[in-house]
C-alpha cells in the first residue's frame, strides 16, 4: 500500500486523482451487498488471507498485452498499474472484513464480475471508439448550448454557463487562458 501511495504521488504530482478506469468497484460491491443480502451489522465470514489471494490471482488474470518476452511484461504492468492500485486499495481485507462485511460466496461473486466487466471494456487495436468518444463529447455540449438559450434575456445569469468546461475537456488544459479559440484550416480542409 506504501508503494502504492508514492506511485500515485510521482503519477499524480497535483493530488488530482480523477481518472477513468473500467470497473466502479464500489457499486459492484453495493451490487453484492444487496444480491446476497449482507447485513452490515453483522460480522463477516471472510478471512484475510482469501481476500489477499483472491485480489492476487484477480489481478493475475487481467491480462491487456499477451506474451512473455520482456517488453510484453513491461506493457502489460503499465496498462494495468492504475487499474491495479485501484483493486488493491478498494479490496483490501480490513475493507472488506470490516466496512463492506462481505460473505465469501459474495466475494468470489464479485472478484468473478470484476473480471468480466474488465473484459468487456478493453478496447481492441482497431476497434472503432471515435464515434462513440464523439457522441460522449457532444450530447452534453448540445444540452449546453440549449440550455444558454434560456438565459437570454436574464442579466443576472451568465451565458457562458458551461463553456470553459468544455472547452477544457477539448483543450486537456487546467487552466483556459482565452475566451474564445480561433482555428485557421490549411490546404484541403480549408
Amino acid at each position: 500500500m506504501k508503494e502504492d501511495r508514492e506511485v500515485l504521488r510521482v503519477i499524480f504530482p497535483t493530488g488530482d486523482s480523477k481518472v477513468v478506469l473500467p470497473c466502479n468497484l464500489l457499486r459492484m460491491i453495493w451490487n453484492a451487498q444487496k444480491i446476497f443480502h449482507i447485513n452490515t451489522r453483522l460480522p463477516s465470514d471472510l478471512h484475510p488471507i482469501k481476500v489477499v489471494e483472491g485480489v492476487k490471482e484477480l489481478s493475475k488474470k487481467l491480462v491487456i498485452v499477451n506474451g512473455d518476452d520482456p517488453l510484453s511484461k513491461q506493457a502489460q504492468e503499465n496498462a494495468t498499474l492504475l487499474f491495479n492500485i485501484h483493486l488493491r486499495s478498494t479490496l483490501c481485507s480490513r475493507r472488506m472484513i470490516e466496512e463492506f462485511r462481505l460473505s465469501g460466496e459474495a466475494f468470489d461473486w464479485l472478484l468473478g464480475e470484476i473480471e468480466s466487466k474488465f473484459n468487456q471494456a478493453i478496447a481492441h487495436p482497431g476497434e472503432m471508439v471515435g464515434a462513440l468518444a464523439a457522441q460522449s463529447l457532444g450530447e452534453p455540449a448540445t444540452q449546453m448550448t440549449l440550455n444558454t438559450f434560456h438565459y437570454a434575456g436574464v442579466s443576472a445569469k451568465n451565458v457562458t454557463l458551461g463553456v470553459p468546461r468544455l472547452k477544457e475537456l477539448i483543450n486537456i488544459s487546467k487552466k483556459p487562458k482565452t475566451p474564445s479559440l480561433t482555428v485557421f484550416l490549411l490546404g484541403q480542409s480549408a
